[in-house]
């Protein structure tokens, strides 16, 4: 299986999942992606992962764990076991339209996980006015983020323009995608 096309795979469903459902919305009530309460959006991302598991995983079909507790780090939203040997999770956390700290604590969930029996993956829904794409300073802050390593797994960053009710100007839905890969950045030295 090669890893990082599953991944980018995988964060190609985060994007059509959300177009769909953006469309999808506006054809039931006038709202965007962002009426989708965030587990609603985690569990459509489950079913379409699940329907293409032997594509996106190469042959190998994954077990969908959803909202499932994992040592020392909590709840995940989303959990894909994979057969292999040694044992390996796809871990994703998502999040909707969220404050950059609710982000932050997603990212210091997965920091938790051993990298060597997890994938981590935050996938991030951001509603941004369109205005300031591609990025309005939280995509650098969340990157930026403990010099965590975070890994784009789907840069350019795809958005698309949403409906909603909450702001005057008009407001864009960017998908962004990243593995936490490793523990931490190491920091350089400093020349004494």
């Amino acid at each position: 299986m090669n890893h990082n096309d599953s991944l980018k795979r995988l964060a190609q469903i985060f994007y059509k999942v959300a177009i769909q459902e953006e469309v999808r919305l506006i054809d039931l009530c006038d709202e965007g992606i962002f009426f989708m309460p965030e587990l609603a959006y985690a569990y459509e991302c489950g079913k379409r992962i699940m329907e293409q598991s032997d594509h996106l995983f190469d042959g190998q079909i994954a077990k969908w764990h959803r909202e499932l507790k994992l040592k020392n780090s909590g709840i995940a939203d989303q959990v894909l076991e994979l057969n292999t040997e040694p044992k390996h999770n796809i871990v994703v956390e998502f999040k909707l339209r969220a404050k950059i700290n609710d982000y932050y604590a997603d990212i210091d969930k997965l920091a938790k996980l051993n990298p060597k029996n997890y994938t981590r993956i935050f996938c991030v829904l951001l509603d941004m006015f369109t205005e300031n794409i591609p990025d309005d300073g939280r995509i650098e802050k969340i990157e930026n983020y403990k010099n965590y390593n975070l890994k784009a797994l789907n840069t350019p960053f795809k958005q698309f323009s949403t409906n909603q009710h909450w702001y005057k100007s008009d407001v864009s839905c960017v998908v962004a995608a990243w593995q936490l890969v490793g523990c931490h950045r190491r920091k350089q030295k400093r020349a004494i």
